[in-house]
């Protein structure tokens, strides 16, 4: 960057003397301006102690205070406040008309295109004045120029990978994506970069177009604007964006705005719905807090989706989480609290998919699966011959109930739901008493089989199922 102006240089020594009366320890009589627009030393012009204060400066002067990031287009609303400019209009849009610092109102444009936006002037000087002090302090700005721009993005492509990578390709992603949102690059160059880089991305999945690619869709999710949500959707499909953390929680985010969420719910459960999705992803999806009814109907088909599946993409160690979240989140997502009301297909399968990968359900759902209503004969049965629990199943009717009872048989481990308590009540409770006759209480207390520890194995094909008995003490 060049020398500053004689107004720049002015406005840099208010900033610097602002900043030594703040904080008294950097006063130093040492310090002064350069006629060249530089901070030095009288004994070292690039010594550490210059750094330090251009760094102070930049962090003291040049945030936004609304993103608490480097301005790079600093603007002047009537309040007098500096803002970036894509975050003061950001914030305008949404229909706020008052300073965000002051609260003071904002001046807004009376006539033309521009009515009702709020009136911004640039700040050239103190622009120039960040930028000069962030470039001695080391601190990575994106340019403004467009031309500059986009071919500083480019050369992520063609070039060597720079020193400070991790800096300065979120800074270029999220400088052209916010520059689209101003109109200073035109969405069409915006989508034919993006083209560019999801392209490399498919060649070469694990160079640096890989990494660049899912920053710039979700800067684009993050964006807020129609435009650049759609095309951030269209991108989503790309394996790069689809397994990146922080584009799934933008795109859920998205998924919570009324004029935005179908598109995207629609793409995002088309993985699902094709069995192309992570630990990660299913993951985030489930978890996803949100009071979006819209949402959590999204994330029940997400659920159903995973337990219905032929097949599971995630690694054998990782489908009892998977299967066992998705249980959780299809019971809670239909307001079913009771495990008699719980869609009997889903567990069914659930089951068998744990089954013939020797894994289980959690404790959660099997407190889920068993419920209040079923809770006290459940305890009494746990750890009961095999035979005994054939005897119950072929008495009971209800499909939840005969999915609680193939449970207790084949997880040995549901044993300590016996807490030793076998009353009358219990019984009746279970068997329904107020329309059995004596003859089929006596036939509960003297036919049944005798009790001893067992373990059954349930077959998911139709309703079948086969018991057998496990040598054991």
């Amino acid at each position: 960057m060049g020398q500053l102006s004689k107004a720049e240089r002015d406005l840099l020594e208010k900033l610097m003397k602002a900043r030594e009366g703040r904080d008294p320890s950097l006063k130093s009589s040492k310090a002064h301006i350069k006629l060249g627009g530089g901070v030095k030393k009288a004994k070292s012009k690039k010594g550490p102690g210059a750094k330090r204060r251009a760094k102070d400066l930049v962090d003291q002067f040049g945030l936004c205070p609304i993103s608490l990031q480097v301005m790079r287009r600093p603007v002047l609303p009537s309040s007098g406040q500096a803002y970036d400019e894509v975050n003061i209009a950001r914030f305008s849009a949404a229909g706020k008309s008052q300073c965000p610092v002051s609260g003071a109102p904002l001046e807004c444009h009376r006539r033309g295109p521009s009515k009702g936006k709020v009136m911004l002037t640039p700040d050239y000087a103190l622009r120039n004045v960040i930028r000069h002090q962030a470039q001695q302090a080391k601190v990575y700005i994106a340019p403004v120029d467009k031309e500059d721009l986009l071919k500083q993005l480019q050369s992520l492509l063609t070039e060597p990978a720079r020193e400070d990578f991790p800096l300065v390709a979120p800074a270029l992603a999220k400088a052209v994506v916010d520059d689209t949102f101003l109109g200073y690059v035109l969405l069409s160059e915006l989508q034919s970069a993006m083209d560019q880089f999801a392209e490399v991305t498919l060649a070469a999945p694990e160079g640096k177009a890989a990494l660049v690619f899912p920053m710039l869709v979700a800067e684009c999710l993050a964006c807020r604007e129609p435009g650049l949500i759609n095309t951030g959707i269209d991108f989503l499909v790309v394996d790069a964006a689809w397994s990146d953390a922080q584009v799934l929680q933008e795109a859920l985010a998205v998924g919570q705005d009324p004029d935005c969420r179908g598109k995207v719910l629609t793409a995002m459960e088309s993985k699902f719905k094709n069995s192309k999705y992570s630990m990660m992803q299913a993951r985030g999806v489930l978890t996803f807090d949100t009071e979006s009814v819209p949402v959590q109907q999204f994330q029940a088909r997400c659920a159903d989706h995973i337990l219905q599946a032929a097949r599971h993409p995630v690694a054998k160690g990782e489908l009892q989480e998977v299967l066992n979240m998705a249980l959780r989140v299809r019971d809670a997502l239909s307001g079913i609290d009771s495990a008699p009301r719980c869609p009997h297909d889903l567990w069914s399968a659930a089951m068998a998919a744990l089954k013939s990968r020797n894994r289980s359900l959690d404790a959660q759902n099997v407190d889920r699966l068993f419920g209040r209503d079923n809770r006290q004969v459940l305890a009494s049965l746990a750890g009961s011959d095999p035979d005994l629990l054939h005897w119950h199943l072929m008495r009971q009717h209800g499909r939840a109930l005969k999915l609680c009872i193939v449970v207790l048989g084949e997880e040995p481990g549901y044993d300590d739901m016996n807490c030793g308590v076998y009353s009358d009540e219990d019984e009746e409770d279970f068997i329904g008493s107020d329309e059995e006759d004596d003859e089929d209480r006596e036939r509960l207390i003297h036919d049944v089989p005798p009790w001893r520890p067992a373990s059954a194995a349930w077959s998911p094909s139709g309703s079948a199922l086969r018991l057998r008995r496990f040598a054991g003490p």
